[in-house]
């Protein structure tokens, strides 16, 4: 029997022994504190992160890391859901208010999605248990990698630090070491990930395998050593990290990459989507139910993808027209590609001090639109340098008590080649309105539950990011056509996902016609389309979170527009959505129907 099939088995007799057990428990009091029971849940969530624990400022959690492919974890997690659900049957919610019955219902939402996602062999959404380790900078190896440099969520602050960050770093290996056997499981199921997701692996490992502390990020951290760690602390530090890194974790990199280029390769997928493997046609359904928080089917998402696409296109033609462009769309999409107008940056600063005059360019404005602002800070960085090829810009959230900052992540991977029409629109979603106004008051609010602090809807997230891109003539942009141009770049980015993403998973695509559908729809380079499709490739499903949930805050927008009238005001609406946290979309629109009926009530 295989590790999954032994994994699922275990799981129905876990359930079926829960079940019993549960029924013999006290059914839970009418008076319990909700408070308490959101707490019970947010704890038992960090004991299964603990590096997220860690992102969130819990340095208590700071020695652990979750080995969390093994049979024990995926076990004892699934054991917790099922006891989890159990309990909220129990729970009498006749007498909650509706913000009450609402949290009740995110968390019943949160746990059964979980569970369906298990019962697939699938941590939701970011580990599919045949492929723990992929190119993409999200997974959990270069998530760790992030940590290990020093200028991350990790504190190196103290000889304590370093001794937590060791025995971390001691467990990682054995997450490596899992991560092989199912790589070698997956091998011989014939279960492995593409080929051509494979060949942008093995060269990822090189830094790792070298022992060159100018290299291997691995000895960063003993670079920023703070003074207030006297000598002879320092010099056992270094001595037991070299030691580690040297003897376990090198030789494990070491011998991960050869097999990868000698065993697996060989062995991996010709196919470029998920729907090559067994189960993979059920599993791609359930992560586009997951992403979008909807009953939304692979057909439904890609019909929508081609309406959407359509009538973008449409939009571009105007503003090729409105520049008195010559030439068909494609050829001006050519132009914005290669014209050195469009390419002026010498050095990564300078395109971060692009993004600090965005800021200044909407900071008058931002109290017209939105009533409540983050306390926490700040920052734009360029990608670390090792990841440069193999990411998209992205946002990194800040530590629940604001010490550290929200960093908005731009991806610089030739500065020569910096494109900066969708700059203005980046920022946006990044940073400010979009993820870090989402994400940061959404850690800094006392209403919301810790546990939902650390739930991710896909759907609302990356639907507000997109949303938040429409907001830029309301916020003093998109003045220059390129910049426009930029944005419609960014939504033709967004609905070709709802494309391509079933076109590689449901529809049998290869990469390279879903590369060719974005280069005839958007004025992208080949290599930035490359970076997104093999991105897609690794995380199905997730890349159709944007567009399906920006529509629904539209949808949302216009209803309450049309129904509130000249009563509607645009900073309410946006701080209804960014002080109630992170939420399914069905509890979203609940949400906003009962504002605009209090609304409607009170001007009357």
């Amino acid at each position: 029997m295989s590790r999954t099939n032994i994994f699922l088995s275990t799981i129905a007799l876990i359930g079926l022994f829960s079940c019993n057990s549960i029924k013999k428990e006290k059914e839970v009091p009418r008076e319990i504190s909700l408070d308490s029971l959101y707490l019970e849940y947010f704890n038992e969530q960090l004991g299964f992160d603990p590096v997220g624990a860690t992102r969130l400022g819990y340095n208590e959690y700071n020695h652990l890391f979750a080995n969390n492919i093994s049979e024990p974890y995926l076990l004892e997690k699934a054991n917790s859901y099922r006891e989890w659900e159990a309990r909220l049957k129990l729970l009498d919610t006749s007498n909650l208010d509706s913000n009450d019955k609402n949290e009740i219902a995110i968390l019943k939402y949160l746990i059964k999605i979980e569970q369906e996602g298990l019962k697939l062999g699938i941590q939701p959404g970011t580990i599919f248990t045949y492929h723990p380790l992929h190119s993409y900078h999200r997974s959990t190896h270069h998530e760790f990698v992030k940590l290990a440099k020093g200028n991350g969520a990790q504190p190196f602050n103290s000889k304590q630090d370093y001794d937590d960050f060791l025995k971390r770093l001691k467990s990682f290996k054995e997450w490596l070491v899992t991560a092989q056997e199912i790589q070698e499981e997956a091998v011989n199921t014939d279960r492995t990930l593409p080929e051509k997701i494979v060949k942008v692996m093995i060269p990822q490992f090189d830094d790792w395998t070298s022992e060159d502390p100018k290299i291997n990020p691995f000895y960063f951290s003993l670079a920023v050593m703070p003074n207030a760690i006297t000598n002879q602390d320092s010099i056992e530090i270094v001595q037991k990290y070299n030691g580690f890194i040297k003897s376990e974790l090198i030789p494990q990199f070491k011998f991960m990459q050869s097999y990868l280029e000698d065993v697996y390769l060989p062995k991996s997928k010709t196919e470029d989507g998920i729907y090559a493997i067994s189960g993979g046609n059920e599993i791609y359904a359930y992560l586009v139910k997951y992403w979008s928080t909807t009953d939304i089917t692979p057909q439904e998402v890609y019909e929508i993808g081609l309406q959407e696409v359509a009538r973008i296109r449409k939009e571009m033609d105007s503003i090729k027209d409105a520049t008195e462009f010559n030439g068909s769309l494609s050829e001006f999409f050519q132009f914005v590609n290669t014209d050195q107008q469009f390419f002026p940056f010498t050095t990564k600063q300078e395109i971060i001090a692009k993004h600090y005059e965005t800021l200044e360019k909407i900071q008058p404005l931002l109290g017209l639109n939105f009533g409540v602002k983050p306390k926490t800070p700040f920052e734009v960085r360029p990608v670390p340098e090792d990841l440069a090829n193999a990411a998209t810009s992205n946002y990194d959230s800040p530590s629940m008590d604001g010490t550290r900052p929200g960093i908005f992540y731009e991806a610089i991977p030739d500065v020569r080649k910096f494109n900066n029409i969708a700059m203005e629109m980046m920022f946006l979603h990044e940073a400010i309105p979009g993820h870090h106004f989402q994400i940061a008051l959404n850690l800094e609010s006392d209403e919301i539950p810790l546990y939902r602090k650390i739930a991710d809807f896909g759907a609302f997230t990356e639907g507000w990011g997109l949303y938040c891109e429409s907001l830029g003539k309301e916020l003093g942009l998109y003045k220059d056509p390129y910049q426009y141009l930029g944005r419609l770049q960014g939504e033709m980015l967004r609905a070709a996902r709802l494309v391509v993403d079933p076109g590689l998973h449901y529809k049998g695509w290869t990469r390279e016609q879903a590369i060719q559908y974005f280069l005839d729809n958007m004025p992208i380079s080949e290599q930035s389309a490359t970076v997104h499709i093999e991105r897609y490739m690794v995380r199905p499903g997730q890349a159709i979170s944007y567009k399906i949930g920006e529509l629904k805050i539209k949808e949302l927008r216009k209803r309450a527009e049309q129904q509130l009238g000249n009563k509607f005001i645009l900073k309410d609406f946006h701080d209804l959505i960014l002080t109630g946290g992170n939420v399914p979309l069905s509890i979203l629109e609940d949400k906003v129907d009962e504002w605009i009926k209090k609304t409607g009530a009170n001007i009357e």
